[in-house]
């Protein structure tokens, strides 16, 4: 399958809020994408006709024009904008990274989205990961008496995770934001920060996931 990729774009633009949860303040953002066009590079090759491929550098052309100086309210909005300025693809992938979005974040998020069409049904399955890494906390974690004195210090990654199947593009919805990534990162930090744990370490892990599943409402992965 012939694919098109390209890779770290840089803007900066409002996307949702900022770190401070203000709307359309400018802030760094990084975008990846690799797609592949329903029609493949054979055409081209044969017919020596370069405007049957997928042209990345019209690609990037449009993207400049569309994302430039703009804000958007939502990381969905953004990434619905991106994906206008494809055209028909069987499978695009978009990679949107905000170094800068949560303070407590310190590599920030990612919002990971791919899109694969199957060619008979014409049917959309949409894939969406929401990741939210290294995440500052504080806690006490152990069974002896000497790891109950003082906090440990933890880095949280969280992923969230969203698939549906949908005629179009504009059929999808986005359900990984609510609530926002700024709450679902406050409410690590106030589980660490709560809990004097008497479990094992992985033990700590588990409460805490179950603890965060129970407020969010979501489907996640966590590494340490």
């Amino acid at each position: 399958m012939d694919t098109v990729i390209l890779r770290n774009l840089h803007f900066d633009l409002g996307v949702g809020l900022d770190a401070w949860r203000r709307p359309d303040k400018a802030q760094p953002v990084n975008i990846n994408i690799e797609l592949s066009p329903e029609d493949d590079f054979e055409a081209a090759a044969l017919q020596d006709d370069v405007s049957l491929t997928t042209d990345y550098g019209k690609l990037y052309k449009s993207m400049v024009q569309r994302l430039l100086g703009q804000n958007f309210t939502s990381l969905y909005e953004l990434w619905m904008t991106i994906c206008q300025c494809t055209k028909k693809t069987r499978m695009l992938i978009v990679d949107i990274s905000l170094p800068k979005a949560v303070l407590l974040a310190a590599e920030g998020l990612t919002y990971s989205t791919r899109v694969t069409k199957d060619l008979v049904t014409g049917q959309l399955v949409v894939l969406r990961v929401l990741t939210l890494r290294q995440i500052a906390c504080s806690c006490i974690v152990g069974v002896n008496p000497h790891e109950r004195i003082d906090k440990q210090r933890l880095a949280v990654t969280i992923g969230v995770a969203q698939a549906q199947e949908v005629a179009s593009l504009s059929d999808a919805h986005d359900g990984l934001l609510e609530p926002s990534y700024h709450d679902m990162v406050n409410h690590v930090v106030e589980v660490c920060f709560i809990e004097k744990l008497l479990f094992w370490f992985t033990d700590f892990l588990q409460h805490m996931l179950i603890s965060i599943l129970t407020a969010c409402r979501g489907f996640f992965l966590l590494d340490n």
